[in-house]
């Protein structure tokens, strides 16, 4: 059954004779609609175009095999309809080596086919998970010892966020708020103007977009503590040992 597009999806899919830019929320069915389009230039008959000239890359290893699949599917339904199309034949063979991968492993085969010219070795490897983790806490790490010995006030944000019971607290926030930068296209740029910000606003920081929030949790967290602490007053003179607890307390 033939899917429903959208007019923009559809431009996407159809157009032919520009270069298009496609910006789309997650969710909002990219990788359907490159996979569409791909398979849509494969099986033009006016133009036909090799599936190895291609080059597709995705951010997911899922996202890749899932279109591969759809891809083959797609070749295989067409070849039942056109059973002599060379074409057709020649792409369902040559899918395999077909350049259909993640950003990342698309760039780990060129330098592999280019170590001596990039200056790599020719045994490097791709770092795991577990090593990048590694390596970015050690830097910064070091990071947070320089900062500490050149920036007399980095005290007081360590005051904030780091435990004294784990030494590496502030080391954790601040890796976590790197996560979160490189998933924005302003990187630290991001992190800059909401300083920025913030300074102009001087004592009153909680007038910013972001100081709002914060303060939304904040007297959430103080009604519920509020309420809790209501309800164990008013079960507290119940309690047989209640009598020996001075002075008698009340409610807030």
């Amino acid at each position: 059954m033939a899917r429903d597009w959208t007019n923009a999806q559809r431009n996407a899919i159809d157009k032919r004779d520009r270069t298009l830019l496609v910006s789309a929320a997650a969710g909002s069915g990219k990788t359907s609609v490159l996979t569409e389009r791909v398979i849509q230039t494969i099986l033009d008959t006016e133009h036909p175009v090799e599936i190895t000239d291609l080059l597709i890359v995705t951010f997911t290893r899922a996202a890749a095999g899932e279109m591969r699949k759809r891809i083959a599917k797609a070749l295989n339904e067409a070849m039942l309809k056109n059973k002599n199309n060379a074409h057709l034949t020649r792409q369902l063979m040559l899918l395999g080596s077909a350049h259909i991968s993640t950003i990342d492993s698309f760039y780990l085969e060129l330098v592999k086919a280019n170590f001596e010219t990039a200056g790599f070795s020719p045994a490097f490897r791709m770092a795991d998970d577990a090593e990048l983790y590694t390596l970015r806490r050690d830097l910064m790490n070091a990071a947070v010892d320089r900062m500490y010995a050149e920036e007399p006030d980095f005290a007081r944000l360590a005051d904030v966020f780091a435990d004294v019971r784990n030494e590496t607290a502030l080391t954790e926030q601040l890796l976590t708020v790197r996560e979160r930068l490189i998933k924005h296209p302003e990187g630290i740029e991001l992190l800059l103007s909401s300083a920025e910000k913030q300074e102009k606003l001087g004592a009153a920081p909680f007038q910013s977009k972001e100081g709002a929030l914060i303060y939304g949790e904040l007297q959430r967290y103080a009604t519920a503590g509020k309420e809790i602490c209501g309800m164990l007053l008013q079960l507290l003179p119940n309690e047989p040992a209640a009598a020996k607890l001075t002075p008698r307390y009340e409610p807030l």
